[in-house]
């Protein structure tokens, strides 16, 4: 059964991303569209990678966690205290996204959720509510994307010169490569 959303695994003082977006009742992530034509919907996992990428660049440490099985229980069979499990799940929590919260206790990890369901998720440490339209519209994906951004820039922030660095080393490489010269 897929996650219904993305989660991601931040160890320490980092953050992190990890499987599938929710499947409608339609079936394998179909929706119906006007008409009743069935019209592929896209999945926040595209969240998860964006959260990832941009953190990853300021130095912090993501790893992405498993749609669901086993492979989901190892993810979280690492994860400990001091970690952070970012989910994205803006319809019905799933079975696993229940699993990722009834597991934050006996692991000691945090939950950062980002939801379009205004009553909140019991468990979470924190929900961020997002909304993306109405259940029979087209859901944009464009307050999630300047959540997720805003999120980076405090982390950012609260990294201070750490991220700084970081992200002036990359620059530094992509000079040097783009300009065919070799490591700096």
């Amino acid at each position: 059964a897929p996650l219904d959303g993305t989660a991601a695994l931040l160890p320490g003082k980092n953050a992190g991303t990890a499987g599938p977006g929710p499947v409608p009742a339609g079936g394998a992530g179909h929706r119906r569209g006007p008409a009743g034509v069935p019209v592929r919907q896209k999945r926040p996992r595209s969240l998860a990678e964006l959260l990832g990428y941009r953190l990853r660049r300021i130095g912090v440490e993501v790893h992405r966690l498993s749609a669901g099985g086993s492979e989901l229980l190892e993810g979280l069979a690492a994860a400990e205290a001091g970690d952070l499990v970012v989910l994205f799940s803006f319809s019905k929590l799933s079975a696993e996204g229940r699993i990722i919260l009834d597991l934050q206790k006996q692991a000691g990890y945090r939950t950062l959720l980002f939801t379009g369901q205004l009553t909140g998720t019991p468990g979470a440490d924190l929900s961020l509510f997002v909304y993306r339209g109405e259940e029979n519209e087209y859901h944009s994906m464009t307050a999630p994307a300047a959540l997720v951004d805003a999120l980076v820039l405090a982390v950012s922030a609260r990294l201070g010169g750490r991220a700084v660095e970081r992200l002036e080393r990359l620059r530094r490489l992509k000079a040097a490569y783009q300009e065919g010269k070799g490591a700096p």
